[in-house]
């Protein structure tokens, strides 16, 4: 068992796996899911964590939802063809650039691409974090086999809250406010 860690904003990236116009649609509960990321898009942007975006296919399923896309404007785009982002030939060298070995990670669909997708990113050696409530799948089934099996492949398994009070470790900084409004 690997020792438990916190999820810290100076070594974090925020990875939005394929949250795209048309498959948006098809998954559990897309308002919550797009309510979850707006939560974390936003605070990472007043935290200064980076944030990368992949797209599957853009040019068949569309591209990221553009409310998502609008709230982190300088995130990076990776764009794949590959279930697992990972496997696309830069995207080692794209993520390892950050020089963040902690990824948080979310998106759709939990099955599929996220789960190939954090599989690749321990393979690699990053520190997943699953961002429980803000990943979705076409069905409950899948989306609960996801979340199990990546735990007991070494993912950490949490929530919005929990990676925004991670993120600002304190309440006695400028931010708490402000991330203390996104949870009310």
């Amino acid at each position: 068992m690997k020792p438990p860690a916190l999820i810290e904003r100076d070594r974090c990236l925020l990875v939005v796996v394929d949250v795209q116009e048309k498959l948006l649609p098809a998954v559990l509960d897309p308002a919550g899911l797009i309510l979850q990321l707006s939560i974390l898009l936003e605070a990472s942007q007043k935290m200064e964590v980076p944030v990368l975006f992949t797209e599957h296919c853009s040019g068949s399923i569309g591209p990221t939802v553009a409310k998502l896309r609008d709230q982190a404007p300088d995130a990076r785009l990776l764009e794949k063809t590959h279930f697992q982002a990972t496997a696309e030939p830069e995207a080692i060298i794209s993520l390892k650039q950050f020089n963040r070995p902690q990824v948080v990670l979310a998106g759709t669909e939990a099955h599929v691409c996220v789960l190939q997708t954090a599989i690749g990113l321990l393979g690699a050696g990053f520190e997943v974090f699953l961002v429980r409530n803000a990943i979705s799948s076409r069905t409950p089934e899948d989306l609960n086999a996801a979340i199990s099996r990546l735990k007991d492949m070494g993912a950490t398994i949490v929530t919005t809250e929990m990676v925004l009070f991670e993120w600002l470790e304190r309440a006695d900084i400028d931010e708490f406010k402000t991330i203390l409004q996104l949870v009310r």
